[in-house]
């Protein structure tokens, strides 16, 4: 037994107000260990006992007290549950038109009883397998729409930190700054970022690590902070030149999983 069988066993429910024909399909799958099956004689309770054992494959009976059977797959189709379950009409009626009229309503199989055991289990077998089919990949779509917004939710965060590393606008002074931000779908190495050296010079850069993903993310902020705390011991970082020299010391390919950045680095005269 496979995986999804073992998910998503065999389920039959007979719905026939005969207790007779019951015991009969009952012993037609009982050498079937993978099939279980459940008998409802009572059609008023047809659509409770479905929700509570979660069919594969439904077998209704036509003719029945209270309930006629039409009427029960037409309640079968509008209760969530059993929507989209497979559903073998079980009837001693031959007649085209009656055949015809349980498929307009929502029958997937018309099955005159009592069918060969073989062709039965054949049936019950086949659309038990499309109704799992489909079980399964509502599941994947489910997981992968969940997995999409989880993403969606970490791209959106990853934007706002990134959104946080990033200088504010200057709008006084003699060096302005205007910038905006647009984040990508995926996390990279990309940023830039200035400030004031002393009271003379003005420091701008802009970085761009290789590839894409965490690791570039995390370069670019390394790169950042050591730009920002001016975290190069013996580098003049008025001189881009000494700084260029110390950046590309400080990250080495070998040492960052192959990973380095190109960067622009600037100073800007100014007085404040």
């Amino acid at each position: 037994m496979g995986l999804a069988d073992a998910q998503h066993p065999v389920t039959v429910l007979l719905v026939d107000d005969q207790p007779i024909v019951g015991e009969a399909v009952r012993r037609m799958l009982a050498a079937e260990p993978d099939v279980r099956f459940h008998f409802c004689s009572d059609p008023t309770k047809a659509i409770e006992q479905a929700n509570a054992v979660g069919p594969t494959v439904i077998l209704q009976d036509l003719v029945m007290p209270e309930v006629d059977g039409l009427t029960l797959v037409k309640f079968y189709r509008a209760n969530p549950a059993t929507r989209e379950v497979p559903l073998i009409v079980l009837s001693t009626k031959e007649e085209p038109e009656t055949k015809a009229q349980a498929f307009a309503t929502g029958a997937n199989d018309y099955l005159v009883k009592l069918p060969d055991r073989l062709e039965l289990l054949a049936r019950v077998r086949y659309h038990s397998r499309g109704y799992v089919a489909q079980l399964e990949r509502n599941e994947a779509y489910r997981k992968l729409a969940e997995s999409q917004a989880e993403l969606a939710r970490e791209v959106a965060e990853a934007a706002r930190y990134v959104a946080s590393l990033l200088p504010e606008p200057l709008k006084k002074g003699p060096v302005q700054v205007e910038w905006r931000f647009i984040p990508s779908t995926q996390l990279g190495g990309d940023s830039f970022g200035y400030h004031r050296l002393d009271g003379d010079h003005f420091a701008f850069y802009l970085l761009d690590v290789s590839g894409h993903g965490v690791g570039a993310s995390l370069m670019s902020v390394s790169a950042m902070n050591v730009l920002g705390s001016q975290a190069l011991p013996g580098v003049d970082f008025r001189d881009p030149g000494q700084v260029l020299a110390g950046l590309n010391n400080a990250f080495q390919m070998d040492r960052h999983n192959g990973k380095y950045f190109t960067i622009w680095y600037g100073v800007y005269p100014v007085s404040y």
